[in-house]
């Protein structure tokens, strides 16, 4: 019954703590906070908040939460969270997206592809209503032009152009 009460302690120290860094995030304040650490801090406040956990797990839990998922209301290690997470990552990365303007300023007119060239490989590919129908041209989208178009980029460098470039 102690370890209990030390528990809900410790599980309540850490959502006030991590509720405060939230709501501080919310309203905008970005210069004293971490905000890469948000996603993390909303991941492990919402589990606490939602499910019991075992003291035993506890700080594992709080470094590592992706490593945790919540079943029948408790937080439990999760044996597939590598695969979960890479499943994650290709979604993130398949959802990038620039517009299609830095799309060809970035890719095309620095290998010399011209205008017509891109649209005639947007015809070949049969992407046309995919091209003419979309503000946004999404890395999940557009990946088949990796090997379509001559863009001299390896696959990394064009996803990091794509971060560096995506409008949020």
């Amino acid at each position: 019954m102690e370890t209990e009460m030390i528990m809900n302690e410790k599980k309540t120290e850490k959502m006030c703590e991590l509720g405060n860094l939230i709501a501080q995030y919310n309203a905008g304040e970005r210069e004293n906070l971490n905000a890469n650490e948000y996603p993390q801090w909303v991941m492990i406040y919402d589990m606490l908040k939602s499910a019991e956990i075992d003291d035993e797990i506890f700080d594992e839990f709080i470094s590592a939460p992706e490593k945790y998922k919540v079943v029948n209301g408790k937080i439990v290690y999760n044996s597939d969270w590598q695969a979960d997470a890479n499943k994650k990552e290709e979604e993130r990365v398949a959802n990038l997206h620039i517009t299609k303007r830095d799309f060809f300023y970035a890719f095309c007119k620095p290998v010399g592809i011209t205008v017509a060239q891109l649209e005639a490989k947007i015809v070949e590919l049969g992407m046309e209503a995919d091209w003419k129908y979309c503000n946004h041209v999404y890395y999940g989208v557009i990946k088949q032009f990796l090997t379509a178009l001559p863009l001299q980029k390896t696959e990394a460098q064009i996803i990091a152009i794509f971060e560096e470039l995506c409008t949020e």
